[in-house]
């Protein structure tokens, strides 16, 4: 299974926002463990980094800490073919939908989120991250 992670997930696993962190740890312990694969879109982390060095105020911290992510997740690029496929998406939020095709053309078969409502309209699954848990029986 090849997922590609929202932004809000990962944040949710580094910031430890309660009560989705712990669900977030299980899924990213899955991909560690070579259960499933994920991607992180490029956009992702460069927010991810925002976020923490906004949180932390520690530069240095923070990339290890992005390092140490993607020890595991698989750091995918957005083309200009996917940004101009996602400005004909019937998705109504750009960035979601950029996430989509990049994720499609990386082999993603789901997204992880907590944020159904923007990929209603997707042409790939979106699911949260406990219903993802479900799907491998890991709860």
């Amino acid at each position: 299974m090849i997922i590609m992670f929202d932004t809000c997930v990962i944040l949710d696993y580094l910031l430890d926002r309660a009560p989705y962190a712990d669900d977030a740890e299980k899924l990213l312990m899955e991909v560690a463990d070579d259960n499933i694969t994920g991607l992180l879109s490029v956009k992702s982390l460069m927010d991810i980094h925002y976020f923490l060095e906004h949180a932390t105020h520690d530069e240095h911290e923070v990339r290890r800490i992005l390092n140490a992510l993607l020890d595991v997740l698989i750091l995918v690029d957005s083309a200009s073919d996917d940004a101009l496929m996602a400005l004909s998406s019937e998705m109504n939020d750009y960035e979601d939908a950029l996430m989509v095709q990049t994720a499609l053309k990386n082999g993603a078969e789901y997204i992880a989120t907590r944020n159904l409502r923007d990929y209603k309209h997707s042409d790939i699954q979106a699911l949260l991250p406990a219903e993802m848990l479900n799907m491998l029986k890991i709860v």
